[in-house]
């Protein structure tokens, strides 16, 4: 969980137009979670950035503005 912390860090540093995690939180504990969900998404999104989050934890999916499912490689439905 600290290595993705630190790795969240720097990416936050560089100012990136696009941000893309995979599976981020599937290492970190419940509180880092809702700060990554809570806290940082949305600073990114007020930045006008492009974040896509692969995760397979859909607690706090309402957040998301999209939601694409996917199952065997197939888009299975998506929310917008």
């Amino acid at each position: 969980g600290q290595k993705k912390r630190l790795q969240l860090v720097h990416m936050l540093m560089e100012d990136k137009e696009v941000y893309i995690f995979d599976e981020w939180v599937a290492y970190q504990d419940v509180h880092s979670k809702e700060i990554f969900y809570t806290k940082v998404l949305p600073h990114l999104k007020e930045k006008g950035k492009v974040v896509i989050n692969i995760a397979h934890d859909y607690t706090y999916e309402q957040l998301a503005d999209e939601i694409i499912r996917m199952q065997d490689g197939e888009i299975m439905n998506s929310k917008s």
